[in-house]
């Protein structure tokens, strides 16, 4: 799914799709990395 069809089903921007993915991320890396 791409970051605009999410951000359509989230109803927001792309942008914050991009945002919360990449903290996302961020959080689920350190987690399995501890």
């Amino acid at each position: 799914m791409s970051e605009r069809e999410m951000a359509t089903h989230l109803g927001c921007r792309p942008g914050t799709v991009k945002s919360l993915v990449h903290r996302g991320l961020e959080h689920l890396r350190k987690e399995l990395t501890s």
